[in-house]
């Protein structure tokens, strides 16, 4: 059997979590799981993580991972997990939803001192800019603009753009990301969000200021992550 990747894991546990195919309420062992999928415990460890910072599950000493019960969520509504992996916040669904990916420009550039004033990199630096479009369910909602530092996310091309950028970095490169800082704000739209989101009747946009760091402490991207607002809203799980 091939080797399963730890989205795809994430991803069919929370399946079965939300269709409540575990009886009472518990998780199987880690090690019951990773003979399941053919994976390291690693690899349902890190999946379990997720479920766990998302609020699916609660992993208890000595007991073993709960399932929590279920909130009632708005079906129409999406929400971003800003503690997530990756240059855009996870999407949790509450629903099944069909998501794709338009690559909407891709060209490389040099950081002059207006676009070092707000991404942080030093003038000269190269980097690709990507523009993304994301629909959720056939609704173009989320632009993603993206700076990748040249050096760092070496060989990036339209292709990757339109997959996974992270999975290039973290699976074909083997980079290791450090960590992320995220600033949400509220702000007018620009032109961009005008054309390419569905906005409706709104003239504001929010936005996901994305900054991460390779193992080095390096900054390697500057993501922002314009949203509709009357789609999307911020879910936080708090441990106690």
């Amino acid at each position: 059997m091939p080797k399963i990747k730890f989205d795809q894991i994430y991803e069919t546990l929370k399946d079965n979590i939300l269709n409540d195919r575990y009886p009472e309420h518990m998780l199987p062992r880690e090690v019951e799981l990773a003979e399941e999928f053919q994976c390291s415990r690693n690899t349902i460890h890190r999946a379990i993580a997720q479920l766990n910072d998302e609020g699916y599950v609660q992993s208890i000493k000595g007991k073993g991972t709960v399932i929590l019960q279920a909130l009632p969520i708005q079906n129409d509504r999406f929400f971003l997990n800003l503690r997530s992996y990756g240059s855009t916040p996870a999407i949790t669904q509450y629903h099944k939803a069909d998501v794709a990916t338009s690559v909407m420009a891709f060209r490389e550039m040099t950081v002059d001192e207006e676009i070092s004033s707000f991404t942080g990199f030093q003038p000269g630096t190269e980097v690709y800019y990507i523009q993304r479009l994301r629909y959720l369910d056939n609704k173009p909602l989320l632009l993603d603009v993206n700076y990748f530092r040249k050096d760092v996310v070496t060989g990036l091309n339209v292709n990757i753009a339109q997959k996974s950028i992270y999975d290039y970095i973290t699976n074909t490169l083997h980079k290791k990301i450090l960590a992320a800082r995220r600033i949400v704000r509220i702000k007018k739209a620009e032109e961009k969000d005008k054309e390419y989101l569905s906005l409706g009747d709104y003239d504001c946009v929010g936005v996901i200021y994305n900054y991460v760091y390779i193992n080095d402490g390096t900054l390697f991207e500057y993501t922002e992550s314009h949203f509709v607002p009357d789609n999307f809203g911020f879910s936080e799980f708090v441990q106690y």
